[in-house]
This record gives C-alpha cells, sequence and structure tokens, in this order.
C-alpha cells in the first residue's frame, strides 16, 4: 500500500491520498490523486517529483538542484538544497510516527476497503499527539 502525505510546517498531516495497491512510483500516485490546496502555498518536493512544475503550472512547486553530469552544485545551490530538506524532513517525521503504528510498515491484516478509514484514524491520532505536545510543554 502506498499513500501520499502532505504536512505543514508544524509536521501535521493536512493530506493523506487514498491508497495505491502494487508498486507505484510516487509521481505517478501524485498525478492521479494529488491534494487540492490553495495556490499562494508552497509545495516542497524531493528530486523524485521531478517535471511537478510542468505538470501543475497553478501551483507553487519548490525542487531541489540536481547535480548535472560532470558538473558540481554551487555553494549556493547546496545551501538551497540543505535549506529544503530541513523543511522536507518534516513529512518523513509524519510518516515515521504513522510507521509506529505499524499500519504502513506491514502487512495490513483487515479488509482492504478499511485501510483508509484506519490510516486516516492513525493520521488523526499523530495530529492529536503533534497539538498536544505543544499545548503542554513542561519547563522544569
Amino acid at each position: 500500500m502506498q499513500n501520499q502525505i502532505t504536512t505543514n510546517l508544524n509536521g501535521e498531516i493536512i493530506h493523506k491520498s487514498p491508497h495505491a495497491p502494487g508498486n507505484h512510483h510516487d509521481y505517478r500516485i501524485y498525478k492521479s490523486k494529488h491534494p487540492t490546496l490553495s495556490k499562494v502555498l508552497f509545495q516542497f518536493f524531493d528530486l523524485g517529483y521531478l517535471g511537478v512544475e510542468k505538470d501543475f503550472e497553478n501551483q507553487i512547486s519548490v525542487l531541489s538542484y540536481k547535480k548535472k553530469k560532470g558538473k558540481k552544485l554551487t555553494a549556493w545551490q547546496k545551501a538551497y538544497n540543505k535549506t529544503q530538506s530541513e523543511i522536507r524532513v518534516k513529512v518523513e517525521h509524519a510518516i515515521a510516527r504513522i510507521k509506529k503504528f505499524r499500519i504502513s510498515s506491514e502487512v495490513f491484516r483487515n479488509k482492504l476497503s478499511r485501510y483508509d478509514t484506519v490510516s486516516e484514524i492513525v493520521c488523526g491520532i499523530v495530529n492529536y499527539k503533534i497539538k498536544w505536545k505543544k499545548e503542554f510543554i513542561v519547563i522544569p
């Protein structure tokens, strides 16, 4: 099972696509099941989504720089990629939180028709934990 996860800068999950059975490339799933977000939001992608700027011209897509064959990235491009990866890591952390519930990292042992419902519940629990942690920070 594969899902596309969209998070905000706080790491809260704001969109989860319906599952895609089988082994598909992430960008192929994004093309068919992408979220409809505000046109003023910046959407950060990794290099697995090359072509998103051409296919979705009405959204603000931000991709990192790719090293060309035989050339090196400039210091500015390296710094840009590092800054962007610091933003994109929020998505990776959200995925790790979901995997703690073992829904996407192991075989789903329930009816396949229930997968989206169960995974949405897990995303809700993950978001609740993120919000709860912010509200109840204990300073020693």
